[in-house]
């Protein structure tokens, strides 16, 4: 990867220096000597990091190749390469030849160099609605993974093709409903309801709107579980609502829950 004698050294002696011992039935038995890093050690995150920023790079070198066909999301705007979180990682690419086979040549590359292997088994690829088969079959052929249809989930995000849709979201509506019906078994007063409510259902969406916007459905969806939690059911059926769920939401202070 191109560091020097030094710091490879560094390394090695870091990981080669510690010893292990193995307690049994509360006696410890023997020691040894590490050979390789072990799971979640602090080291180990350091060496991802580099070795993802080496990815990064290499992907950005593909945008001064002339001879690279980069995704542009609008006409002379900028050209988008790849997106990456941890393990995780987006290339965006049209679906030529050409640029598949310049990626999947560096892909390779960074195999043998980093010792870091790409699970196939778990990589797939996403397209338009409207590409034909033969490009479909063209792209598995070129890259060996298997298509996969909108919507995708990455980093509990949807990703999906044309406009945003209400069964993107049935995941987060699942989730909240599922977490309600453990809820309905237990005596609960409207205190405790509405404490729920403020510290366990409202944090449950938090993380999806500050990456996208939901439609509005969704949300009332989600406003209507919370209603009829908080003012119960009886016989399967939703008691009476004594109040606008808008006065509830007002603070302490104002008359609302």
């Amino acid at each position: 990867m191109g560091f020097c004698e030094m710091i490879i050294d560094m390394i090695w002696r870091t990981m080669s220096n510690n010893w292990y011992s193995v307690i049994v039935n509360g006696t410890r038995h023997g020691f040894f000597h590490s050979t390789r890093l072990k799971q979640g050690d602090p080291f180990a995150h350091s060496l991802f990091i580099i070795g993802a920023e080496l990815l990064s790079r290499m992907l950005n070198t593909l945008n001064h190749n002339q001879f690279f066909n980069g995704f542009y999301m609008e006409s002379r705007d900028h050209q988008v390469n790849h997106l990456s979180f941890v393990a995780n990682i987006i290339i965006f690419s049209y679906g030529k030849r050409s640029p598949l086979q310049k990626i999947m040549w560096l892909l390779n590359k960074y195999e043998d160099t980093s010792g870091q292997q790409i699970n196939r088994q778990k990589s797939h690829f996403m397209t338009s609605l409207c590409v034909f088969q033969s490009t479909i079959r063209r792209i598995q052929a070129v890259i060996g993974f298997s298509k996969k249809l909108s919507p995708l989930t990455y980093l509990r995000c949807p990703l999906y093709t044309r406009r945003m849709k209400i069964i993107h979201f049935n995941n987060l509506i699942s989730k909240i409903a599922g977490r309600i019906r453990g809820w309905h078994g237990k005596m609960l007063s409207h205190r405790g309801r509405a404490t729920l409510i403020k510290h366990v259902l409202q944090s449950m969406p938090i993380y999806l709107l500050s990456a996208v916007s939901p439609p509005k459905t969704v949300m009332k969806q989600i406003e209507k579980l919370a209603v009829n939690f908080f003012w119960g059911m009886e016989d399967n059926e939703r008691k009476y609502h004594w109040a606008s769920w808008n006065k509830l939401c007002f603070p302490m202070n104002e008359g609302g829950m």
